[in-house]
């Protein structure tokens, strides 16, 4: 856990998008490292210097929603 850093997060980033991963799961998977680093911290296990995303941002999901168009609704 130490050796998360700022710059370990963004190459895990890009490494997942290259891997096809959206970003909303992206921002799944480093927010779960995220609560695992915020419990060592609380456990005393790493040093709250150390804290990675203090100079990270998770990346947010872009969710676009698009109502359905009058063909599609006639289908149903």
């Amino acid at each position: 856990m130490r050796d998360v850093t700022p710059a370990l997060l963004e190459d895990y980033e890009k490494h997942l998008t290259d891997a096809g991963k959206s970003y909303t799961t992206v921002s799944i998977y480093i927010r779960q490292l995220r609560a695992i680093i915020n419990q060592a911290i609380n456990a005393n296990v790493l040093s709250a210097e150390k804290y990675p995303f203090k100079k990270y941002e998770i990346p947010s999901g872009r969710n676009v929603k698009e109502s359905p168009v009058r063909k599609d609704i006639q289908k149903f």
